[in-house]
This record gives structure tokens, C-alpha cells and sequence, in this order.
């Protein structure tokens, strides 16, 4: 049960990513700060 559980998540971050990707104007606003992909802003 949980590589199938594993799975279906995996796929969906995965879906999800991908519709994001597709269309950038619905990812939601992040705080200020750092993110792990590199700073948000010169703060950090």
C-alpha cells in the first residue's frame, strides 16, 4: 500500500508542477525570504 500511496503522490506533485509550469500567473505569491532554489529578495 504505500508504494502505491508513494506513487500516486509523486505523480501528482508531479502533474501539478507541470500545470504550473504551463501557466505561471496561477502559482500563488511567496512570502519574502529565501526560497531553495536561490533568495527571493537582496536580503537574504
Amino acid at each position: 500500500m504505500d508504494a502505491e500511496l508513494d506513487t500516486l503522490v509523486t505523480a501528482l506533485y508531479v502533474m501539478t508542477d507541470d500545470l504550473l509550469r504551463a501557466q505561471p500567473e496561477r502559482v500563488p505569491a511567496r512570502l519574502k525570504g529565501c526560497s531553495r532554489h536561490g533568495p527571493v529578495t537582496r536580503s537574504c
